[in-house]
Parts: structure tokens; sequence; C-alpha cells
């Protein structure tokens, strides 16, 4: 992710990087930050808007040897349902799924001060993510994506 390249080592919060396509516009949006106490590898939330496609993805340290993931996003006050997420490209990109599934699930991050990962993984399960600052970061998110 290129938005997390010039990241310090002791910044958790959401960062936000877009790129341009031939034409006019934005052709792709990522938001991301990295797991609270993960270490020198850590895992990552990203939220994206690539090709005016909503996507949500929890990026692993580690490869999973799964297919599907059952996922739930909790904060103080707010739950999303528990839904499979699909592993993808060698095991370490984990998507909520694309355009209206992401949507729901991202909707229900906005005013989010933390985010907690519960799976069925050890691998995701416990996850923390350090939320202030996202909800006008998923606003650009939202412009971008139109919705």
């Amino acid at each position: 992710m290129a938005n997390e390249a010039a990241r310090a080592p002791d910044d958790l919060t959401f960062h936000i990087g877009s790129r341009t396509g031939d034409g006019a516009g934005v052709s792709a949006l990522v938001i991301s930050a990295p797991a609270i106490a993960s270490g020198n590898e850590p895992a990552y939330l990203a939220i994206s808007c690539i090709q005016a496609i909503s996507r949500l993805q929890l990026i692993a340290k580690r490869p999973i040897e799964a297919s599907w993931v059952k996922v739930r996003l909790t904060g103080q006050g707010w739950s999303t349902r528990e839904t499979p997420w699909q592993v993808m490209e060698n095991g370490q990109v984990i998507d909520a799924g694309r355009g209206l599934p992401a949507i729901e699930q991202i909707r229900k991050l906005i005013g989010a001060h933390r985010i907690e990962v519960l799976s069925e993984h050890s691998e995701l399960d416990g996850l923390i993510f350090d939320a202030q600052g996202l909800t006008p970061l998923i606003s650009q998110a939202r412009s971008t994506c139109r919705w």
C-alpha cells in the first residue's frame, strides 16, 4: 500500500492516499491503518474505492489457511453483523466484499473511536485499530465512490 510508505513507526492513525487514472478524477483511493500493538509486521484495516467500487479489507501479517473466515467489527455502542469475509491473494487479504456489502459495514465505522475485530480465526481475532479521525476520510471515500 503506497500510502503506508511514509508512515512513522509510532503512527497508528488512518492515512489516505489516492492516484488518478487516465481520465479526470481519482481512480483509486485507499484509507489504511496498522493494528495497535501488532509489532514490526502489523496487520492493516483498509477502506478503498477502486474504479468507483468500495472495498473493506483486512491485510494479515501471515497467510491464512482458509477460503472464508467469519468477521465482526465492534466498537463502543456499535457492531457489524458477523459475516463471512473471503480470503484472497495468497491468504493475506481478507475481503468483506465489494460494493454494497462493503458499504454496509463501512457506514458502521462512521463516528468510531476504536475498531475491534472479532473472528473465529486467531490471526484476526482481537485486532484493534485507532479510528480517531477516520470519519472525514470515509467522507472522502463516499464522495469518490459516489454513495
